[in-house]
């Protein structure tokens, strides 16, 4: 009581995030396997995949699943994921 600014202590972390691809239905281990509901293995490359840059791994919980089309352009999908457990970081 008094205090005028809160301290934060370290505690039970979690992550989410979201993707967007062009939709390819051959990919029967990647966007098929990602429906809502499904809990996956997420591999991201945020630098790309040439040796030395970063990846974080980590088991993901599918919690939207969405799709879109132009008349004119390719079929669009979006997935909302939320962690099961941690992040984790290598390098390529």
């Amino acid at each position: 009581m008094g205090d005028v600014s809160r301290t934060r202590k370290p505690s039970l972390t979690t992550a989410s995030g979201s993707l967007s691809c062009f939709w390819d239905e051959t990919d029967s281990t990647g966007q098929i396997a990602m429906q809502a509901g499904s809990e996956v293995a997420l591999k991201l490359y945020p630098e790309g995949a040439a040796t030395g840059d970063y990846f974080a791994s980590v088991s993901a919980i599918i919690t939207t699943q969405d799709a879109s089309a132009a008349m004119d352009g390719m079929v669009e999908a979006s997935f909302s994921w939320e962690s099961n457990g941690a992040v984790t970081w290598a390098t390529v």
